[in-house]
């Protein structure tokens, strides 16, 4: 049998392919049909299928993980206290929800593509316009699908390794496990939502048009991203939580969407976890090198794409993080062999 929480990601991800396999099929008809109230717009012919072709693969990306989630990932075994029970009974709301509503998305998108089918072949029948927003769309499609997504998938691969710097990393010693907390010493943020910000008020007193904040909007995006991914390891500063193996009671490694779902369909709007998480680490980070004041819970950074999730619980403990290690099965695999033996 098919466990709720699996249903409930597999429709969510069935939907967004849905959604996306219309809207690229509808993007290529409408350009084949001649009408005046197309766009013109090359920049926005160019967007669309490369935003369409995002959420293709993103719902792909979700299907698949989803298929392979383990029940046993997603449970949440902690004693819980009043406000959590009541977390994780909105959490039942919100899986249940979720999947009458991704459902009705799928059923709807099957209409639409009858829809589709019946408004389009007659208006085709009359005849075709090879536009140049089809040669646009249909040649993006085409060289993404054909040639680029290999390279795209390596390029994505390189960049979750710089992202990773930005990630918790997970070390065996010989009586437990570091878990070393990164913080960034730039300004990186700081720098591009000034940008931004500049940019808006120049729109406001009529200095800069609307367009050219959007392009100024994604160049200093891109930048500080390039900025923080490449700046490396020489920004961050690690502060090492070390946590013995007599205290673990359970550790298990979370692919992306079983930790998203643990985070959203078992515990659910737990504010004490955040509220504890967030006291914890001010707590921690005021005097790092004394273990005393390791963070008792720590969730801020439990699920990252193209990473793996820890789960560490013990009698007072609870963590949820992702992780930079690209091994952290293994790892975890090693650990749980100590937490046998002792």
């Amino acid at each position: 049998m098919v466990s709720s929480i699996k249903l409930t990601q597999v429709t969510t991800g069935l939907a967004l392919f849905l959604a996306s396999i219309f809207f690229i099929l509808f993007t290529l008809l409408i350009s084949l049909v001649p009408s005046s109230t197309i766009s013109n717009s090359i920049l926005i012919w160019t967007l669309v299928p490369l935003f369409l072709i995002f959420i293709l693969e993103a719902s792909l990306f979700w299907i698949i993980q989803s298929v392979a989630i383990k029940e046993e990932n997603t449970q949440d075994l902690r004693e819980k206290g009043f406000i959590s029970q009541g977390a994780s009974v909105i959490a039942i709301f919100f899986r249940y929800g979720s999947i009458f509503s991704s459902i009705f998305l799928v059923l709807f998108f099957v209409l639409l593509f009858g829809g589709m089918i019946y408004y389009f072949i007659p208006l085709l029948s009359k005849g075709i316009i090879l536009s140049l927003q089809f040669y646009i769309i249909a040649g993006i499609y085409l060289i993404y699908f054909l040639i680029l997504r290999r390279f795209v998938k390596k390029l994505s691969y390189r960049t979750e390794k710089f992202s990773r710097i930005q990630l918790p990393s997970l070390e065996i010693e010989k009586d437990g496990i570091l878990l070393n907390l990164p913080f960034k010493k730039g300004k990186t943020a700081t720098i591009a939502f000034a940008g931004v910000i500049a940019g808006i008020a120049a729109v406001i007193f009529g200095k800069l048009n609307l367009q050219v904040l959007m392009y100024v909007s994604i160049a200093v995006f891109i930048i500080s991203f390039f900025i923080a991914a490449f700046s490396g390891k020489k920004n961050v500063v690690n502060y090492p939580v070390k946590i013995y193996f007599s205290e673990i009671q359970e550790i298990k490694s979370l692919s992306f969407v079983e930790a998203q779902s643990l985070q959203n369909y078992k515990i659910g709007p737990d504010i004490t976890l955040q509220i504890q998480s967030s006291i914890d680490l001010v707590k921690f980070l005021r005097n790092p090198t004394d273990q005393k004041n390791r963070p008792t819970a720590y969730t801020l950074q439990n699920y990252a794409s193209g990473t793996k999730t820890i789960l560490i619980r013990g009698k007072n403990l609870f963590y949820l993080v992702a992780v930079s290690n690209e091994n952290a099965d293994k790892l975890i695999k090693d650990i749980q062999k100590h937490i046998s033996h002792k």
